[in-house]
């Protein structure tokens, strides 16, 4: 995930959706991944706040609610997000830390250290049902079990809602596990200066099948580039 200073400034001149594999919704888009579970893994280079913070946009511009779960500081740029468009004060961001005793003790104990917090505090938003996006931004180190991707697939069926899981990048590839229908690379590539353009590369997609992508063109934040 990019860091807050390098958050694209989502004020949109203009955008073109790219082999996207279908004519329907676009399948990076609130509607097509609604019902679902879904992770957005990045890099160095990635670009996962800026199009988590696409996403929110959508679900403000039709009227639904987002929520933000962080698990660790390193968060997005609020002005930057302002600048976008969004709602502010119509976006509640839940700290949701492990607490380094916790995780000590399963590290010595040979587990990987899960988000149960995390997950604990999407479910309760969820379950409110005035959520239509949960973005749940999981630290490096941390995983979801399979009961907390279990109850959160069931709630973002039942209310229509997606809970979009924010990744960087593992050696070791270890990502959530099944019943993620949708997996996805972010990644972010200057082309003119003060202008950028944010690729999404689908690697895993229960319904459409692997192998799309979908790109945008943005604008830098003014005087950083």
């Amino acid at each position: 995930m990019e860091p807050a200073s390098a958050l694209l400034d989502l004020r949109l001149q203009r955008a073109s959706d790219l082999e996207q594999g279908h004519r329907g919704a676009a399948p990076w888009s609130l509607d097509a991944l609604r019902g679902r579970l879904t992770e957005l893994v990045g890099g160095a280079d990635s670009a996962n706040i800026s199009v988590a913070s696409r996403l929110i946009h959508q679900a403000q511009t039709a009227g639904d609610l987002g929520a933000w779960v962080a698990t660790h500081r390193d968060v997005f740029f609020p002005p930057d997000l302002a600048a976008a468009g969004i709602d502010l004060n119509a976006l509640p961001v839940v700290w949701a830390f492990a607490h380094d005793e916790e995780k000590q003790r399963g590290r010595r104990a040979g587990r990987v250290p899960h988000a149960r917090a995390a997950a604990r505090a999407a479910e309760r938003l969820l379950r409110s049902g005035a959520f239509g996006l949960i973005v749940l931004d999981l630290a490096r180190d941390l995983t979801l079990d399979a009961a907390s991707q279990g109850r959160l697939l069931r709630l973002a069926e039942h209310h229509d809602a997606q809970v979009l899981i924010l990744r960087r990048r593992r050696e070791d590839e270890r990502y959530s596990g099944s019943l993620v229908g949708v997996r996805a690379q972010s990644t972010c590539r200057r082309i003119a200066p003060g202008r950028f353009r944010v690729t999404i590369t689908n690697t895993k997609d229960k319904r459409e099948g692997p192998g799309w992508t979908t790109s945008e063109e943005f604008d830098g934040p003014p005087g950083l580039y």
